[in-house]
């Protein structure tokens, strides 16, 4: 991951996340092969009650303590899985910039700042675009949910930095929430959408209480899958 960051392929914010995910999951593997005395690869409800203590997890007036052990499990595994995706997807798409720059040369010059190329929804112009009109945000979003196409890394990256632009007022805008509803009204596409929000981080940050819901699980034998 150092040869990652030194060649810009991530950044170093990015290489403390993976490592610190990485390291957690590596703990719980060797903490759950010493618990057992045998290999032991599957977090079964009794292990997630020994790890928890075992890490020094206590139950709270909401969630047990091996709930809260397996909600870090979960939102360590999830941090690794965006990580992976991310590399992978800025690797493929790394040759394609090249060959689309040399394109735009000899092509008139889009004054619309996203567009649908290569399967996915680009970013026309510079990140930068995004902080300071917020509301394209929630244009990117439409047009993926309308194309039912993916949105490009680098607009993913874009999107990820411009963030902090989703702050209490654009949350409180009229415009904005007409924007929401509209994506949520659409039969059939509203789950597609909300998933990209999340993966994004967009949607926490425009709907705050979603975050009690994030990498939440319930210990118990019916509930297989963290609830959001």
């Amino acid at each position: 991951m150092d040869e990652l960051r030194d060649h810009h392929v991530i950044s170093e914010a990015e290489r403390r996340t993976a490592a610190r995910a990485a390291n957690f999951l590596w703990r719980v593997r060797y903490a759950a092969h010493l618990a057992t005395r045998r290999k032991t690869e599957r977090l079964a409800l009794d292990l997630q009650t020994t790890l928890a203590q075992e890490f020094g997890y206590k139950s709270g007036a909401y969630l047990l303590a091996s709930e809260k052990f397996m909600r870090d499990y979960y939102h360590h595994a999830r941090e690794l899985n965006l990580f992976t995706e991310t590399v992978l997807a800025r690797a493929s798409e790394s040759e394609r910039k090249a060959s689309r720059r040399w394109g735009r040369r000899l092509s008139h010059t889009s004054a619309e700042p996203l567009s649908i190329s290569n399967g996915r929804v680009q970013l026309e112009g510079e990140a930068g675009l995004l902080t300071s009109n917020p509301m394209l945000l929630f244009d990117a979003f439409a047009l993926a949910q309308a194309a039912d196409v993916p949105l490009s890394q680098t607009l993913r990256d874009a999107m990820r930095q411009s963030l902090p632009a989703v702050d209490r007022g654009f949350r409180l805008s009229a415009e904005a929430s007409r924007a929401f509803m509209k994506l949520l009204g659409r039969r059939g596409r509203a789950g597609y959408v909300l998933r990209l929000m999340h993966e994004i981080g967009f949607l926490s940050d425009y709907c705050p209480s979603s975050v009690i819901s994030v990498c939440l699980i319930q210990h118990d034998l019916y509930h297989h899958y963290t609830v959001e």
